[in-house]
């Protein structure tokens, strides 16, 4: 959504553009969108399910602040009865498949890993194999030299 914002509107990107957590002191719109857009990506690409309580609510006022601007008094409203509302089993549901989802990614990646892994391995293999097959031939090639007579090694030197 960024991305269309910034290329098709005249929205005036901040001072250290769209991919960085703007300054404090910056409240213009583009600078709010790149602050949610800042929150959203360390949030999407947290590695533990832990937060802690002061990066939170500093995430959450600078977030809070930033919705109320663009979106008005009714925005900063929802946000501060979000803060301390109490999960529904809906929500609980939707939080176990989050949960869920994020246990399939990490098999997925032990898997990609083990088979990175198998491949690296046979990789090496070949990788001796052709080491070897280049010292036999070097070998043969030195054997041809002291045994087949000049002509004929011409001929071979030409096939091979």
């Amino acid at each position: 959504m960024i991305c269309l914002i910034r290329n098709l509107t005249s929205i005036s990107p901040p001072i250290n553009g769209f991919d960085k957590l703007p300054l404090p002191n910056e409240t213009t719109p583009g600078a709010d969108l790149a602050r949610i857009k800042w929150y959203r990506n360390k949030l999407a690409h947290h590695d533990s399910n832990t937060f802690k309580t002061a990066d939170f609510n500093a995430a959450w006022i600078n977030l809070t602040d930033a919705v109320g601007r663009l979106g008005g008094l009714q925005m900063n409203h929802e946000c501060q009865e979000l803060k301390v509302k109490i999960l529904d089993q809906s929500n609980q549901e939707v939080m176990l498949e989050i949960k869920q989802s994020q246990e399939e990614m990490k098999e997925l990646k032990q898997t990609m890993d083990t088979q990175n892994l198998k491949v690296r391995k046979s990789l090496e293999k070949l990788k001796d194999s052709v080491s070897c097959l280049q010292a036999e031939q070097s070998n043969l090639t030195d054997i041809s030299k002291e045994t087949i007579p000049w002509n004929i090694r011409g001929i071979l030197y030409l096939i091979l």
